[in-house]
């Protein structure tokens, strides 16, 4: 499955863009909370400075795991393309689809489906790119199993 790479008119890739858009938001949530217990620190009670640390906080773990959905994305795609190059799915007797190479193994059948639906939503999707005639996405020769 070609996974579909968003054209990006600065950026180098997503991961870049995600990298930045996150350190953008840890430095305004970190210089508001500097002023919320500084200059600012009347205006605001505790329950609000601790609801910035917590905001804070959950958008240094977003950015954690954000850094691991390239590596998540090819290592999808790898392990459908293993699955489809020893002949993909079939279905057993009861129904269940499972791989071709080992019909025993039910939960890899179901997790190569859901994956491959995964990878086929996020390929498919197509933000709105307004005021532009370029498309949003184009097929990346680095993204091919």
């Amino acid at each position: 499955m070609k996974l579909l790479t968003p054209r990006l008119k600065h950026f180098d890739n997503l991961q870049a863009l995600a990298d930045y858009v996150a350190q953008e938001l840890v430095n305004t949530l970190e210089d508001d909370l500097l002023k919320m217990t500084t200059s600012e620190r009347r205006q605001y009670s505790n329950e609000e400075r601790a609801e910035m640390r917590r905001r804070l906080h959950d958008v240094k773990v977003f950015h954690h795991y954000a850094q691991a959905v390239p590596d998540l994305l090819k290592a999808s795609e790898d392990f459908c393309a293993c699955i489809d190059s020893t002949g993909g799915l079939t279905t057993d007797p009861e129904g269940y689809r499972v791989p071709n190479a080992d019909p025993d193994w039910i939960d890899l059948g179901e997790a190569y489906q859901h994956m491959k639906r995964t990878l086929r939503t996020l390929s498919a999707h197509n933000p709105s790119t307004a005021n532009t005639h370029t498309p949003a996405f184009h097929h990346s020769p680095r993204h091919n199993p």
